[in-house]
């Protein structure tokens, strides 16, 4: 299993907000031959057209609400084709509730709008794993509990090479829907071995309504002292 360095990650989240707290987060893996590995995962609104019909999502949890900053997780292209992110037009992340029955938020990307690094890993195929970045900003959670995060790419060609979500650290909390029965509301949870995708969640915590309250008299205090 590799390590992850926290300078590397951290050059990701400076698009993020200097205040922004890391929310939750499932490092990368690698399997015991050394390569990046993980589940195919198309965007949810490619109604399981493309050649695999899959879509991957992971499992957080949260104890207060959040305003959303970044997303950040690691894949790689099937390279069937090729080795690096010819065929991805963009991403798409869409955050679920935890029964899969509403969905909270969606936001979709273009690979300009994201920051992409390639990490140096690469997966059994020979496919170069990569680190993205993309902004969430204007999604709120609004509640505590737990939610379903799936991130997918937009394929230029459906039939061509799919975008691999690196397996995290942690196996547990990972669903995958396929092309058969309802894609993207009938979810199957994964083994441990099938594993669950590597991300990282950033954000700023919510006030609760008092929270407002009293930042709106620690405010108005000067004024009122120099009256």
């Amino acid at each position: 299993m590799r390590a992850v360095t926290i300078a590397s990650v951290m050059s990701f989240a400076a698009a993020a907000s200097s205040q922004a707290a890391l929310i939750a987060s499932n490092l990368p893996a690698t399997n015991s031959s050394g390569f990046a590995y993980g589940l195919t995962s198309d965007a949810i609104s490619s109604n399981g057209t493309y050649f695999y019909g899959q879509a991957a999502a992971v499992s957080i949890t949260v104890g207060q609400p959040w305003l959303l900053g970044q997303l950040t997780f690691w894949g790689s292209s099937e390279a069937f084709n090729s080795q690096g992110l010819a065929n991805f037009t963009g991403f798409q992340a869409t955050i679920y509730n935890a029964g899969f029955t509403q969905v909270v938020a969606q936001r979709t990307w273009t690979m300009a709008q994201m920051a992409t690094i390639a990490t140096g890993n690469t997966n059994s195929a020979g496919g170069d794993e990569y680190q993205f970045a993309a902004s969430l900003s204007g999604i709120t959670l609004a509640s505590s509990g737990v939610y379903r995060i799936s991130i997918g790419a937009l394929l230029a060609d459906p039939q061509g090479d799919a975008f691999v979500w690196t397996a995290g650290q942690t196996a547990g909390g990972g669903f995958t829907t396929g092309s058969t029965g309802t894609w993207g509301s009938t979810w199957t949870a994964n083994s441990p071995i099938q594993g669950t995708g590597s991300f990282m969640l950033f954000g700023n915590a919510v006030p609760a309504p008092g929270g407002f309250a009293l930042l709106a008299l620690a405010a108005m205090a000067p004024r009122r002292r120099r009256a």
